[in-house]
């Protein structure tokens, strides 16, 4: 319970079971909505060990809750509620997302540190909405402003198709290209052309989610094997 009240609602959660909306001391919107949406039903797993409607409400309140944080520029909560999210997922109704999320990151390291002149393609949407994640942090980064975080990555949470995603990377790419250091084939250009050339049959936002989070692999420092290639 510590756990899920801490990372998940910010400490909210505890002393909030039994108390009427128009008396609970939160400004946050989506932080309220999920605390009124899974309060009754994370009240019965704590105190009696039930679990109707438990997996469904984790799923759906953890994912607004990691977009929230996101959104807000909380990038740090954001990783600690998908770590969180993955553990449950995978003890309560076994399902390893954090197991397949790492095998993804893997392969998609591999891929953009290949030779120029070695063909590639994503090897499934996951990857390819992964990579989505991790391009967009890196053009983001570039940004000097502040207070950017939701107005540019807001759209790509919530693109129906990949046409828009490329549209939006193609804008930011454009807006902040002159500092990119370009080389050919390099980890950039092999992220941003296999993006732009790709035609997922699926978006798969969590998993845009989790490539914006989780570290860049753009900086990752390279292996010994790779500086000898």
């Amino acid at each position: 319970m510590d756990l899920i009240n801490g990372i998940f609602f910010e400490g909210k959660l505890k002393n909030n079971f039994f108390t009427d909306a128009r008396d609970m001391n939160i400004y946050d919107d989506c932080l309220k909505q999920s605390i009124l949406k899974s309060r009754n039903i994370l009240a019965n797993w704590f105190w009696r060990g039930e679990q109707n409607q438990l997996v469904k409400i984790l799923d759906d309140v953890s994912l607004a809750l990691i977009k929230n944080s996101i959104l807000n520029d909380e990038t740090f909560a954001a990783q600690r509620k998908f770590n969180l999210r993955w553990s449950l997922l995978e003890y309560l109704d076994d399902q390893e997302v954090g197991v397949h999320m790492s095998e993804i990151r893997n392969q998609l390291r591999e891929h953009i540190n290949v030779a120029k002149d070695v063909e590639w393609d994503f090897i499934s949407d996951e990857e390819y909405s992964y990579a989505v994640g991790q391009a967009v942090s890196y053009l983001l980064h570039l940004s000097k402003a502040n207070n950017k975080t939701e107005s540019y990555v807001n759209p790509f949470f919530n693109a129906k198709n990949s046409k828009v995603i490329k549209q939006r990377l193609l804008r930011m790419y454009t807006k902040y290209n002159y500092q990119i250091i370009h080389i050919n084939g390099g980890r950039n250009a092999q992220l941003l052309s296999h993006v732009m050339e790709y035609e997922p049959k699926e978006i798969k936002h969590e998993l845009i989610m989790a490539g914006f989070t989780a570290p860049s692999l753009m900086y990752e420092k390279k292996t010994d094997d790779e500086d000898n290639e």
